[in-house]
């Protein structure tokens, strides 16, 4: 599209027709306002007459479709996307994948965790506007899984805060870049961000103060035109008091957070963005039913092996906690990998929507990330289920 060279900052189609046009210093859009042009524009292509069709490419769109039918579209909009994210390979690892210092790493993932030595890389699509998960092509090249962090704690960032604070840890003399500091570097450059923001708005502000301080000083007693009154004797202007004004949000004292506890008022202190992006992660809530039910799961976890092992039953409304408190509990008892095998205390298992033998077994053994294999019969998947938990 030649419009997108008429904006500033372009730059343009070769460095022929750059010239010394300083690209970096001329750009003034932010990517998400590039984005919303970018939707202008070709809405607007869409409605203007086009030199060879003679019509509108929206009016033969039209034309097409009346005379062949309607014509497919994306059924799944986030595939779409996803098709159009830059294309990463790398191998599988037995924590899962790892991305330019960072871990990524989910369930599905375990399959190929234990055949890791004989697959291929995997093609891998990244947003750069939010590298807080990953979408990893199945080697069958069919669906794409979503990966997310492996340490869901940390917050979204894009891929360009992610090379700052990386290319910042270098020159700070960094040799060895890890996870935690890329991260803690994030958020130090975030907070200089924001403070700076405030910092230069208050600047602005007291700024047009300073001008109208200097305005009142030297300005003269007004004179009334010619063509209006003045006001009569009695006469009160109403005005809001000054003390109702509301002020500056930049004007806001800093609250007293002495209420909270320290690792809380830190949490209080992050900009808006990671506040919101921690308050919609998942919680805890140890209310009395959650912590009971945790310390019978704790029990029987402790419990001496016998031949017939008591089973608990959790059962409750939709969206009352029951995945939590399993989730809960398997975080307290962590996967461990070792040289020669990984000890997993607790497997959660998500049922199928329509379940069977058979897909219990392969639910399993998907978990404990060991192949299956096509066309296993019911005794094989069990003996494989009963061999492969035996060794982890």
């Amino acid at each position: 599209m030649q419009r997108v060279h008429e904006l500033p900052g372009t730059t343009f189609s070769n460095p022929g027709q750059r010239g010394d046009y300083d690209a970096e210093k001329m750009s003034a859009l932010t990517l998400a306002e590039l984005e919303r042009w970018l939707t202008i524009a070709v809405a607007g292509y869409h409605g203007s007459i086009h030199g060879t069709l003679k019509q509108t490419p929206a009016g033969r769109w039209e034309q097409g479709v009346a005379e062949f039918g309607p014509q497919p579209l994306a059924v799944h909009p986030a595939a779409f996307l996803i098709d159009f994210l830059p294309v990463i390979r790398r191998r599988i690892t037995r924590t899962g994948i790892v991305i330019d210092h960072v871990h990524y790493f989910a369930n599905a993932l375990k399959p190929w965790i234990a055949r890791r030595n004989s697959e291929d890389k995997f093609i891998i699509r990244r947003d750069p506007r939010d590298i807080s998960r990953n979408w990893v092509l199945e080697p069958e090249g069919e669906v794409y899984i979503e990966v997310p962090y492996r340490n869901v704690s940390h917050p979204a960032v894009t891929l360009w805060e992610h090379k700052q604070a990386s290319a910042r840890l270098h020159q700070q003399g960094h040799d060895q870049v890890n996870e935690d500091a890329l991260f803690r570097m994030v958020e130090q450059m975030r907070t200089i961000t924001t403070t700076a923001q405030k910092a230069t708005r208050r600047s602005r502000r007291d700024l047009q103060r300073r001008k109208h301080l200097h305005t009142t000083e030297s300005a003269k007693t007004p004179v009334v035109p010619a063509d209006e009154e003045p006001p009569q004797e009695g006469y009160t202007a109403s005005a809001v008091p000054f003390d109702e004004v509301e002020p500056c949000i930049d004007d806001y004292p800093t609250p007293d957070l002495s209420h909270l506890l320290p690792w809380a008022q830190t949490i209080a202190r992050l900009p808006a963005g990671e506040r919101i992006q921690r308050i919609r992660a998942d919680r805890w809530i140890g209310y009395p039913q959650a912590v009971k039910a945790l310390t019978r799961l704790e029990t029987l976890f402790d419990w001496p092996a016998k031949q017939r092992m008591p089973n608990p039953l959790l059962i409750g409304p939709t969206n009352n906690g029951k995945s939590m408190i399993i989730e809960r509990f398997r975080r307290q008892h962590p996967s461990e990998s070792m040289a020669d095998r990984e000890n997993i205390p607790v497997l959660c298992v998500q049922m199928p929507s329509e379940p069977s033998i058979p897909r219990f077994y392969t639910a399993v053994l998907a978990a404990l990330g060991a192949p299956t294999g096509p066309r296993r019969r019911v005794p094989e998947l069990e003996q494989l289920a009963l061999t492969v938990s035996l060794v982890t």
